[in-house]
């Protein structure tokens, strides 16, 4: 078995996993949310095709013994040089935004992200900068509780209280790579959570 699953989520939102031949090696080149942001603007002018960032997971095999060595798999995500000119503020270069992301400055988080509904995602078990009173934390970043329309109160006045959740209500989980978990009003008491695909 070369992978417990690679998934990808085809144009029409369906989820499927692709099959690679376990006898060869096999490169897999895709591009981010950054050919949304830079490059289809411009293809677009041109009234060309635009290109697709395909949103994916990876699940590795799950094995007993110990000599049963799954597959090696390696990512590596390029970025744009330092010097380069950011397109949504030209006035900072990459460089520049990924010094103030890294000062956790407001004004940055949200470079980089596909919404700006979204902020820039920090470790697993860093909250960020979440404030009950404002936000919570779902899926990998802090949600603030305008954008998705719920609140402590608005949950409360409905006898439910606030979640991290998909369409179909499934909680989400860290192993769950898929930014359609957003902030929702629940019945945490009888949610279920969602399982890795």
């Amino acid at each position: 078995q070369t992978s417990g699953g690679f998934f990808i989520q085809l144009a029409d939102g369906s989820a499927v996993e692709v099959d690679f031949d376990g006898l060869q090696d096999d490169l897999v080149v895709m591009l981010g949310d950054g050919v949304n942001q830079y490059v289809n603007p411009v293809l677009m002018e041109t009234k060309s095709m635009s290109l697709r960032a395909v949103p994916h997971a990876l699940q590795m095999p799950f094995t007993e013994n110990e000599n049963d060595s799954p597959r090696v798999w390696y990512g590596r995500m390029v970025l744009p040089p330092p010097d380069a000119l950011h397109p949504s503020s030209p006035s900072m270069t990459f460089g520049d935004v990924r010094t103030s992301m890294i000062e956790q400055d407001p004004s940055a988080l949200t470079l980089g992200c596909a919404s700006h509904h979204q902020r820039a995602r920090v470790l697993d078990g860093d909250d960020g900068n979440c404030t009950s009173a404002t936000s919570a934390w779902c899926w990998h970043r802090c949600m603030n509780y305008t954008d998705y329309d719920v609140s402590p109160d608005i949950c409360a006045n409905q006898s439910l209280s606030i979640g991290c959740a998909n369409e179909e209500g499934l909680l989400w989980i860290t192993e769950i790579h898929n930014a359609s978990f957003v902030l929702a009003c629940l019945d945490l008491e009888t949610a279920v959570f969602a399982t890795v695909p």
